[in-house]
């Protein structure tokens, strides 16, 4: 019986895991930044700037209403995914300051281009992760490189709650000479968690597991004394 309660103690925790959590951003695209390059293309920063009121490229326009939908899950790594379909975690921004963490892009304003640079390793790998950094920072990020959606807060991630503003960045890659930056002010609007598929125990029910294990050996002892007790009656009986 201690055996199978030592098992328990140390296995039950490993079964119960946290639920992904959804989070939904909404507010509004504030600036659009038009960068111009060289024909040595991105690697030595723009050669100028523009700043329109909308673009003529992908159709978004200052002022108008975004949103952004991401998955999020603190219990697994980040992952890049590679054009080849590969898994890496070696983020293009790695430092020994940040921990990562499982973040995904599902849904919203992110426009819809041409897929430029989708067979560069670099512009063409898919981000989901986001990044707890230990000057207390949160970020996310999500897309393609070549169309990175990026949110950003004062806080860690696990600390954001409804109504929390935030600042976005959708970086879209057009040309080789030509990239888009939208800036971004957001409110965190909802949160929504739901329990994963093929977790074996939830939270409350392996308490409870626990609990009735842990009672057992106070259980049986009377039990097994009551039934020898009976037997003994029962034995006296029958020889009287």
């Amino acid at each position: 019986m201690n055996k199978l309660l030592l098992i328990l103690i140390f296995f039950l925790p490993g079964l119960i895991k946290a639920s992904p959590v959804f989070y939904t951003f909404e507010g509004s695209l504030t600036q659009i930044q038009e960068q111009h390059f060289d024909n040595n293309g991105f690697n030595n920063g723009p050669t100028s700037f523009a700043f329109p009121s909308s673009s003529v490229t992908t159709g978004l326009a200052v002022g108008q209403s975004v949103f952004y939908v991401f998955e999020v899950d603190f219990d697994y790594k980040g992952i890049a995914i590679l054009p080849d379909g590969s898994i890496s975690t070696a983020f293009p921004y790695y430092s020994s300051t940040r921990t990562y963490f499982y973040a995904k892009y599902l849904e919203g304003s992110v426009p819809e281009i041409s897929t430029y640079g989708i067979e560069d390793n670099y512009l063409g790998m898919e981000n989901r992760y986001g990044v707890t950094q230990t000057n207390g920072v949160g970020r996310l990020l999500g897309g393609l490189e070549s169309n990175r959606i990026e949110i950003a807060g004062n806080q860690h991630v696990q600390d954001w709650t409804l109504g929390k503003v935030l600042s976005g960045q959708n970086i879209a890659y057009l040309s080789d000479n030509l990239r888009e930056v939208y800036q971004l002010s957001l409110e965190l609007s909802n949160i929504f968690s739901v329990n994963p598929v093929g977790v074996p125990l939830p939270a409350t029910l392996a308490l409870l597991v626990i609990g009735f294990v842990i009672l057992i050996p106070y259980i049986l002892p009377s039990t097994n004394i009551e039934r020898a007790e009976n037997r003994g009656q029962v034995l006296q009986s029958r020889i009287a």
